[in-house]
């Protein structure tokens, strides 16, 4: 666990074990240790669900199966040009054999600036493939990341009350980083006020009394932990 000395209002989870917290943060929690479990809590959810390395996952095979449908709908571009172009040629070829001169040479051009319209037409779908690909992508992936932030913030939850802290610290949380510019959109995170109507659900839904009870159950038997100064001289082992 880390501190950041930097006003951003922010915090992640990284690697294996190391949670990272902006002093910017808990400025704007002043002193709301419940605000600040729900927060601790969110990302220790990233890594004891994984999400870090099944995001990773999950952005390898998007981009093998979205590369391989851009390329199958590359190969339909061109084999759609190929048949067009060889049908309007075998039709010219048949009508300069029954027409000629003038009227022959007109019908020629005609079918000609056909074969080239279709062509330009097949080659501009293909140039726009690439881009197509790459939105596809960053939706989808977005949407992954999305669902792992409401489970992020779920488990959060459940970890902090369990913890004995107040579930409205979670709410208050929420509030807090919704008013932060750009939150009211969904991005890689969901929107601000989806977040907070997912917290209600669950302060409805949940007993925060029996999950406060089963925390002290479980930490009754235990001794406190330990925690030490790491290698870095920055940050703290728990």
């Amino acid at each position: 666990i880390v501190v950041l000395p930097e006003y951003n209002i922010n915090a992640f989870a990284t690697e294996a074990n190391l949670i990272a917290v902006y002093s910017g943060l808990l400025d704007q929690f002043a002193e709301d240790s419940s605000a600040i479990a729900c927060v601790v809590g969110h990302e220790m959810a990233h890594h004891t669900k994984r999400h870090i390395a099944l995001r990773e996952a999950k952005e390898i095979a998007l981009k093998e199966e979205i590369q391989q449908a851009a390329q199958a709908e590359t190969d339909r571009e061109r084999k759609q040009a190929t048949v067009e172009r060889t049908a309007t040629s075998v039709l010219r070829g048949v009508l300069g054999n029954v027409l000629s001169g003038t009227v022959g040479n007109y019908g020629n051009t005609v079918l000609q600036n056909a074969i080239n319209r279709r062509e330009q037409s097949a080659q501009a779908r293909i140039q726009q493939i690439p881009a197509k690909q790459q939105a596809e992508f960053e939706q989808r992936l977005a949407e992954f990341i999305r669902q792992q932030e409401f489970e992020a913030d779920k488990v959060g939850y459940e970890y902090a009350v369990t913890a004995g802290f107040e579930p409205e610290g979670c709410l208050r949380a929420e509030k807090v980083l919704a008013r932060l510019p750009g939150s009211e959109l969904d991005t890689t995170h969901p929107a601000g006020p989806k977040r907070i109507a997912a917290i209600e659900r669950l302060m409805e839904s949940t007993d925060a009394t029996t999950l406060a009870a089963s925390g002290k159950t479980k930490i009754a038997p235990t001794q406190p932990l330990t925690y030490s100064l790491s290698r870095d001289g920055v940050s703290l082992r728990v």
